[in-house]
């Protein structure tokens, strides 16, 4: 941050600029109900979801989470929940592990059947998206 203050032609990060079209800068804010972050093996599969929300309604989304998580965790753990500080309001992060490709079939299905899951906040959300990760090898989470 230093370097980019310095720099003369605007470009952040430095020397990178013309590589970007876009960015996009969030800061999270865990859930209060959520666990810290610790270092775990917990799979080799992560799957990480936004969710957006109406305006103005991700306390009561965030209220039906709290909730519903510890039902949900009696399957596999979810290891985080976010919402966003500054970027994006209403917006809400989910972080959950499964061991492999199929743990994460066998799980959704059995989810699917479950009334608990996903929670019924007095909203819909707007708009999501789903991404799938796979750890590298230095990260704290596996």
């Amino acid at each position: 941050r230093v370097a980019a203050a310095r720099d003369e032609s605007g470009r952040w990060p430095p020397g990178l600029g013309e590589l970007y079209q876009g960015q996009i800068v969030e800061i999270l804010r865990p859930a209060p109900f959520m666990r810290p972050l610790v270092p775990q093996e917990l799979g080799r599969v992560w799957e990480f979801v936004r969710l957006d929300f109406p305006p103005g309604t991700i306390d009561q989304v965030l209220e039906a989470y709290r909730q519903a998580m510890p039902h949900r965790e009696e399957y596999y753990p979810v290891v985080g929940c976010w919402s966003v500080e500054i970027g994006p309001i209403d917006r809400l992060y989910l972080l959950a592990p499964f061991k492999d490709l199929d743990h994460r079939d066998e799980l959704a299905a059995a989810l699917r059947k479950d009334p608990l899951w996903p929670p019924r906040p007095p909203v819909q959300p707007t708009s999501g998206e789903v991404s799938l990760l796979m750890p590298a090898p230095f990260s704290p989470l596996r």
